[in-house]
This record gives structure tokens, C-alpha cells and sequence, in this order.
């Protein structure tokens, strides 16, 4: 999702002091989301439970790493 920075709710500074826009959108324009290979298991742990919680209309995804090409599939959070 694009959107242009005039249009940010709020701006604030990370710790490198890059600009971080904030947009409020609302939860009915997710439908999934989908957890990184590289993602700590603890974090997927906490966004899925927390999606399933908040939003049971979100279908959860992880990326795997395939066994035979060089590609990710992304299959359903277990």
C-alpha cells in the first residue's frame, strides 16, 4: 500500500532520526498477514495469537524456505 507523506496522521523519528509516517487505516482492508522466514518464533507466536484474538478475519501465513528451488512458499501459520 502506497500513500502519499502530506497525507500522514503523524510523523515521528526512529532512532537513527528517519522520519517514520503513520497512516490510520482501518482493519477491514487486511485480509492476511504473512510472517517473515527470518521472524523469531517468539514474535510470530505473539502476532498470530494476538490476529487471532483481535482480528479472526485475518488468515495467518509464514514463509518457508522451499526444499527444492530457490523460492518460499508461504503456507498457513500452524
Amino acid at each position: 500500500m502506497f500513500a502519499k507523506p502530506k497525507a500522514a496522521n503523524c510523523v515521528q523519528r526512529d532512532s537513527r532520526d528517519f522520519e517514520i509516517y503513520l497512516f490510520d487505516l482501518p482493519t477491514e482492508i487486511f485480509t492476511e498477514i504473512i510472517l517473515g522466514h527470518w521472524m523469531p518464533q517468539r514474535e510470530k507466536v505473539e502476532i498470530a495469537t494476538l490476529a487471532k484474538e483481535k482480528y479472526p478475519q485475518i488468515e495467518v501465513y509464514e514463509a518457508r524456505l522451499n526444499e527444492t528451488d530457490f523460492d518460499l512458499d508461504i503456507v498457513p501459520y500452524e
